[in-house]
């Protein structure tokens, strides 16, 4: 009979998990901080599968999420700065006009 435990690391559930935050990493890394966040968490599970099995699933987990990362780091870092220059368009115009905010 086989030992629970090593059945639970011949598993691949943690790289099917990773697998799976990934794409939702690359769908989602164009939201502000929500992309970087799952791809995150996908990287977590991507090491713990790495750790149990070397394999395919903890492979592309590592990628996709990765690329999720950096995507969504560069979306967000993008969009507070967008958002930081309409707030001094803003300031100067009020400026221009003579109000004070």
């Amino acid at each position: 009979m086989k030992d629970m435990g090593d059945a639970k690391h011949s598993q691949n559930n943690c790289g099917v998990v990773s697998v799976v935050l990934g794409i939702l990493s690359l769908i989602f890394m164009f939201f502000p901080i929500f992309g970087s966040l799952i791809a995150l968490v996908g990287l977590v599970f991507a090491i713990m599968q790495y750790r149990y099995s070397k394999n395919s699933w903890s492979t592309a987990g590592f990628w996709l999420n990765g690329i999720g990362l950096v995507g969504g780091v560069i979306s967000s870092v993008m969009f507070f700065r967008w958002v930081a220059e309409i707030g001094r368009q803003i300031q100067q115009a009020s400026l221009a006009q003579g109000q004070v905010i």
